[in-house]
């Protein structure tokens, strides 16, 4: 996997040169905790799932390409591909088929902080072919079959299709509906969501999904942002119920003090009597390079001082 990663970072560098008709892209982030409430530093991963480094390459004309990220970076492997496709575009771009292990969030709503607890809908995940068709402008439909790496009747495949839909209206925001169906274990998702874009400075976002099985579950969340000059506010919630109702709670400010100084101070609650109060200052050393420090409250004190890296070419 070293060599691969070695190889990927070549073929950025030569993109542009030796394959003059490719586009090609790289990006590499992750986090390093310098000193944390213990005295201790580790170069540590920014939350699961994460330091990444991700390749993309596409044609000139848009009409094809290919995306790799492998994850987790410092864990010794170096061989964790999260996941990787390669997409065509076919019938005058009015259709996309996409193959491979996917991570897709074409379907997806997202909150505008991704705090709580269900902060998102679910995205299209795990092998499979998704072909996507765009009849108009602002509408697309898409239906994935999760072929796996092991066989299996096509029966099944076509039983645990995911169906989306997606309208982009102008000047108001952007809804979706995704349907992970799965008929052959009766385990069915059904996410719903959409974004509010039509005031000025402000984005909400409200959610649901439910999970239907042998019981029910009920999942939603709500969230906003509004931005106002050199100053950022952000608020969530979100709620569960099954068996019993439980829900959690975040609020955030953000200011912006100069051009690479910014601050912010947020504090999250939840139905199980938890919470956490939080300061934390960020200073940019270089773009895709922060410096950042937090002091915060959930019972106990806890700091941390870490530098984050976000670098894209």
């Amino acid at each position: 996997m070293k060599k691969a990663i070695v190889l990927l970072l070549a073929l950025a560098v030569l993109g542009g040169a030796a394959f003059a008709q490719v586009k090609t892209s790289i990006s590499f982030s992750g986090r390093v905790t310098l000193i944390d409430q213990d005295g201790n530093g580790v170069f540590a991963q920014d939350g699961n799932h994460y330091d990444t480094l991700t390749f993309k390459a596409t044609s000139e004309d848009g009409l094809f390409g290919f995306s790799i990220t492998d994850e987790n970076l410092f864990d010794g492997s170096y061989d964790n591909i999260r996941d990787w496709n390669a997409y065509y575009k076919i019938f005058d771009s009015k259709a996309r088929v996409m193959v491979g292990n996917l991570r897709n969030g074409d379907f997806r709503v997202t909150l505008p902080y991704g705090r709580v607890t269900n902060r998102d809908t679910n995205r299209i995940g795990g092998y499979g072919v998704l072909t996507t068709v765009y009849p108009v402008d602002g509408l697309s439909f898409g239906v994935n079959l999760p072929y796996n790496k092991t066989s299996e009747e096509v029966a099944d495949t076509f039983q645990k299709a995911d169906i989306g839909a997606k309208y982009v209206i102008a000047d108001v925001g952007t809804a979706i509906a995704l349907f992970d169906l799965n008929l052959v274990t009766d385990t069915n998702v059904l996410n719903l969501g959409f974004t509010l874009s039509s005031v000025e400075n402000l984005t909400a976002v409200a959610l649901y999904k439910g999970t239907f099985a042998a019981s029910a579950t009920h999942a939603f969340g709500f969230g906003a942002n509004y931005n106002l000059d050199a100053l950022s506010l952000y608020a969530e919630f979100s709620g569960t119920s099954a068996a019993a109702f439980i829900w959690d709670a975040f609020a955030r400010a953000e200011y912006q003090i100069l051009d690479n100084l910014g601050a912010g101070v947020e504090a999250s609650f939840a139905s199980d009597e938890t919470y956490d109060v939080t300061a934390d200052v960020t200073y940019n050393l270089v773009k895709g390079l922060d410096l950042g420090a937090s002091i915060g409250f959930d019972g106990d004190l806890h700091f941390d001082v870490g530098l984050y890296y976000a670098i894209s070419f």
